[in-house]
């Protein structure tokens, strides 16, 4: 058991290596207009895409099959995969109507669609090394296909990512094809139906939460048209967000017990992982930026201009990491209909502050909102779960203190 976890910490390593080094990479050889197109097609259309195209699916996973012990109900799931295959086929087309932004966007929503699921599926069997590499495959692809590219040209064109998203996209059409040939589509409709009663909420729930809080890059880019900031933007909300990095060890180790530990045990995990993090964001305002200098010539470039969107998305990114510990807890107590309707209320806020600061609208002002957001709906989460008899109080304490920290911060700067 011990060498098994050693195992997965190194590829865990690795494979998170590779998804912080991989836009690194891009950024410091693409043009800053290109590397915002990258942002926006991977973390901006492409992501608000998947959200619509899972479903809620691939979250509801681990309710049924962990919580509600209910094997019968996987045909279910191998439907959707086929759903997706649809999908792959449908979008293809787009290739000669649409931006190619825009066709990236549509293949990297169906990888990302693909990758989510069986991520889920793999850490429900406990097989953390395989969801850890379904988790980082995009990005894989991507280093790659730089590493090729800078072998033969001195710099990396948008174009080039086309032919390398597509193959690997290709590669689940083909495994999805090969896994479910033999699916038994009546059976398979009526689990898939249950599934869809469970998970609807989940979706809305879902989108509301890109909206509120992995939305910059596309707001940025309806709104300012310009790719240079969706690119500091994308780029400094990247290397902020290594807590959320460190949730995905968390999460991927232990999500059996997301869904069979008491509220009381899970308390003190949470809190005592939180208070980690937040101690990790206010240390790497002193020792990340240095780092990052002798490095990355993007990062030397913009820093001494955009110091306070690094200080805000990282406790933004904090925010972010709280929110995907409690969502779960909601996902397995049924309790995503009543936190739609939080999120609502938080996403009439989001929408006043754009209303307010739309004139003054860059990668700035949109990090300030991120981070109000992201204390607001953490909070909110919270009051739901106390209302509901489920009271994490110690995470509460943690998460407070770090809410003080970030408005200071925001009225200071």
């Amino acid at each position: 058991m011990i060498k098994k976890k050693i195992l997965f910490l190194l590829v865990f390593g690795l494979s998170k290596s590779i998804v912080f080094l991989a836009p690194l990479l891009l950024a410091e050889h693409m043009s800053v207009n290109d590397y915002g197109k990258v942002e926006y097609s991977i973390a901006g259309l492409g992501f608000i895409l998947n959200t619509i195209l899972n479903f809620g699916i691939p979250s509801s996973y681990g309710y049924f099959i962990l919580t509600k012990k209910d094997n019968s109900i996987k045909e279910g799931y191998n439907f959707y995969v086929i759903l997706l295959m649809l999908y792959f086929l449908l979008t293809q087309g787009a290739y000669f109507f649409v931006p190619e932004e825009v066709y990236l966007s549509l293949t990297i929503s169906y990888i990302l669609s693909n990758q989510v699921f069986y991520s889920y599926v793999s850490k429900a069997e406990n097989k953390a090394i395989k969801a850890t590499l379904f988790d980082s495959g995009i990005y894989y692809t991507l280093i790659l296909m730089a590493v090729a590219c800078l072998a033969i040209y001195e710099r990396i064109q948008f174009s080039y990512l086309l032919p390398a998203i597509f193959i690997y996209a290709f590669g689940y059409f083909v495994y999805g094809f090969i896994s479910n040939r033999n699916i038994r589509i009546k059976d398979a409709l009526k689990s898939f139906y249950k599934i869809i009663g469970y998970s609807w909420h989940i979706l809305i729930g879902s989108f509301l939460t890109i909206l509120l809080l992995n939305s910059g890059r596309f707001f940025l880019e309806f709104f300012s048209e310009d790719y240079e900031q969706l690119a500091i933007f994308g780029f400094y909300l990247r290397i902020s967000g290594i807590s959320l990095v460190l949730f995905q060890v968390f999460y991927t180790l232990y999500f059996k017990d997301f869904f069979t530990k008491s509220i009381k045990v899970l308390d003190s995990y949470f809190a005592f992982f939180l208070f980690f993090i937040l101690l990790y964001s206010v240390v790497s305002f002193y020792f990340l930026p240095p780092i990052l200098m002798l490095f990355s010539d993007f990062f030397s470039r913009t820093y001494p201009n955009n110091e306070s969107i690094f200080y805000f998305l990282t406790f933004f990114a904090f925010f972010w990491t709280s929110y995907n510990l409690f969502s779960n807890i909601i996902v397995r107590e049924g309790f995503m209909n009543r936190s739609n309707v939080y999120m609502l209320v938080v996403l009439l806020v989001f929408v006043v502050l754009g209303i307010a600061l739309f004139n003054k609208m860059n990668a700035l002002t949109f990090a300030s909102i991120q981070l109000i957001i992201g204390i607001l709906v953490v909070l909110s989460q919270l009051l739901l779960l106390r209302i509901k008899g489920f009271f994490f109080k110690r995470s509460l304490a943690v998460v407070v203190t770090a809410s003080v920290f970030s408005i200071c911060y925001l009225i200071y700067q």
